[in-house]
């Protein structure tokens, strides 16, 4: 056992080392080189001689190769010859002094452009014109693949899935690296020295923990600070090694209570069934109250309120449920190009992004599981805004719509949708058994008492939805995911998943008396899903609506996707066609977990919703 263990620790560090030589590899290739890289109008020159500081310039296309060199040649003179001796005594001489050096591009001719002569230079003979007759050859690499600003999670959490972020050169290795912590300042307040550029340098004596595009941070890294080093590469030829450091050493999440775990459903059985996820995932921007700038969730640690944690939370989750499809809401435009995407993409899959209308700065995200589905079509759709009505007069089956908004007395109605700024994201998937599947991902209108309007956003977007699946033709299935800001027995779960609503239904007694400017947003706690009520009000009638689609709800069991001390009650659904058939869904934690820091979100749920992941099958 001691051999073995002996045996194992010495392979470990030949492998450290062999990893770290590897890098430094890379970087000899590039000591003494020129390095040429054309933009639209300049070629840019990076020159490394001999381990010395970089020298850059940028320089026309137009203008000569042998002019350029010229002027590198004058850069060099110093690091190449040394400072020329002072003469002593005589006048002085205010000519330009004589070139030391003389740079001649072999593989092309120094009366070419710059943009003819360094695709076929392959090297530069540098000369020096003193008495010593030097010579040096520095090789040029023309467009060398390149990483800039290479980025990885400020704080990794363990059990997260973690990805680097570069631009430049998009095919890449990676390695990953685990380094001690920093000691602590003992004297935090005294003005800190500007912290070193992260170089290969320092990762002399690092743990190489993996060669990969991400890496998922074990237990035992925790406490250390995370290295991700990137060497960006065209086909054969590597580029300079980028080393990106965790600001701050890997963290675990709070521990959950064993005793009360839910444990995440299993991989789907077999090929005809579909583990569909949606969940509000909790817009950064909405974590405070709108005006004040007072907290939301006064009962949440700010530190798990922190977007960095709760997406790294977030994504523990979503791994763990092990989706095909993952439909989310809430979700900022940023954190869909540079995590989401990125991050979502290493565990195999692809997705679309919609953004709200007007100055909203967050929408809708529809991800799939690529092994599993081929996207056929994206359709992105307004359900509101100030185009509303101009968008669905031509569409068929919206004609009651523009009747009812048209008619005397409903100006409120149509002002106020045309106020709102819900989207659907709808997408039509093939699987590999060449089934269709047309899914629609939506937020809805969330006023408490904008039932009505609900209920004209999901006729727009039932209808949408039937009509793509109309066009594709056959045995189509039908999804529809999102936070729907409605409960159970409302006026939009009837129509859901009742087929419509009738002319006489109560939710179009309010829809008149409801106006933009009577509007209250410095809400405090949850409080969109306040239930309807139209008692005391005259009734009314509206448009008598059905939609075509023939929804069920997959969980109607679930009594509640929302915990929070302002509101406990079901938001979010997964709605079927009856082509497919819930097998299986994943339970909502016990309250006496979702209640343990008050409400959600908290340590362990990274939302005010909770996910609902339901197996279909087909």
């Amino acid at each position: 056992m001691i051999l073995s263990g002996r045996t194992s620790l010495l392979r470990s560090l030949r492998s450290m080392a062999s990893e770290v030589s590897r890098l430094r590899g890379y970087e000899d290739g590039y000591k003494s080189s020129v390095a040429a890289v054309f933009g639209d109008e300049n070629v840019v020159l990076t020159v490394r001689h001999g381990g010395g500081k970089p020298l850059g310039f940028q320089r026309g296309k137009d203008e000569t190769v042998g002019e350029t060199l010229r002027r590198v040649g004058k850069k060099l003179e110093v690091p190449l010859l040394g400072e020329k001796p002072k003469k002593k005594g005589g006048p002085i001489d205010k000519s330009a002094p004589p070139p030391r050096l003389e740079l001649i591009p072999e593989g092309a001719d120094s009366e070419q452009p710059n943009s003819a002569a360094w695709p076929t230079t392959k090297s530069i003979l540098i000369k020096s014109l003193e008495d010593d007759g030097k010579t040096w050859t520095i090789p040029v690499i023309f467009n060398p693949p390149d990483a800039t600003e290479v980025t990885i999670e400020p704080t990794p959490y363990a059990g997260v899935v973690q990805v680097p972020t570069w631009s430049g050169t998009e095919d890449a290795e990676v390695m990953w690296f685990a380094l001690p912590a920093p000691e602590e300042d003992p004297n935090p307040k005294k003005k800190k020295k500007q912290a070193p550029q992260p170089s290969v340098e320092m990762l002399d004596g690092a743990k190489y923990l993996h060669s990969g595009p991400s890496y998922t941070p074990a237990d035992e890294v925790v406490g250390e600070v995370l290295a991700a080093v990137v060497i960006p590469r065209v086909k054969d030829t590597f580029g300079l090694p980028v080393v990106a450091l965790s600001q701050n050493p890997v963290k675990g999440f709070k521990p959950y209570p064993e005793d009360k775990h839910v444990k995440f459903p299993g991989l789907p059985v077999d090929a005809d069934t579909t583990r569909v996820l949606t969940y509000n995932i909790l817009y950064d921007g909405a974590t405070v109250i709108y005006k004040t700038g007072a907290s939301m969730y006064p009962y949440a640690n700010p530190e798990i309120l922190d977007q960095d944690y709760r997406k790294q939370l977030f994504m523990k989750e979503v791994s763990g449920f092990h989706p095909d499809v993952v439909a989310l809401q809430e979700v900022a435009g940023s954190l869909h190009d540079k995590y989401l995407i990125p991050n979502l993409k290493v565990l195999g899959f692809d997705g679309e992004f919609l953004s709200k209308t007007g100055d909203t700065r967050e929408g809708v995200s529809l991800f799939w599981r690529t092994e599993r589905f081929a996207k056929v079509a994206v359709h992105k759709i307004n359900l509101g805004g100030e185009t509303i009505m101009e968008e669905i007069k031509n569409r068929a089956g919206l004609e009651p719509l523009i009747e009812y908004c048209n008619k005397d007395g409903n100006e409120k109605v149509k002002k106020v949708w045309e106020k709102t700024t819900t989207v659907a994201l709808v997408v039509v998937l093939e699987d590999i058994k060449g089934r269709k599947i047309v899914i629609g991902n939506t937020h809805l209108w969330f006023h408490p008492k904008g039932g009505h309007i609900r209920v004209l956003q999901l006729h727009v977007l039932f209808n949408f939805m039937k009509e793509v699946g109309g066009a594709i033709g056959g045995d189509v299935g039908y999804v529809v995911c999102g936070d729907l800001n409605c409960q159970p027995t409302s006026s939009p779960h009837v129509y859901m998943t009742e087929g419509g609503v009738q002319a006489d239904h109560p939710v179009w007694s309010a829809a008149p008396l409801m106006d933009w400017a009577d509007f209250r947003w410095e809400f405090e706690g949850e409080v969109v899903a306040a239930k309807e009520s139209s008692a005391g009000l005259p009734p009314a009638l509206g448009p008598h609506l059905t939609h075509p689609l023939h929804l069920a709800d997959a969980t109607p069991h679930i009594t509640h996707s929302n915990y929070t001390p302002g509101f406990t009650g079901r938001l979010d659904y997964i709605l079927h066609s009856p082509g497919l058939t819930p097998t299986s869904y994943h339970p909502i934690p016990p309250d006496e977990v979702l209640g343990m820091e008050t409400g959600i979100p908290s340590s362990f749920f990274p939302s005010d919703h909770l996910p609902i992941c339901v197996d279909l099958k087909q």
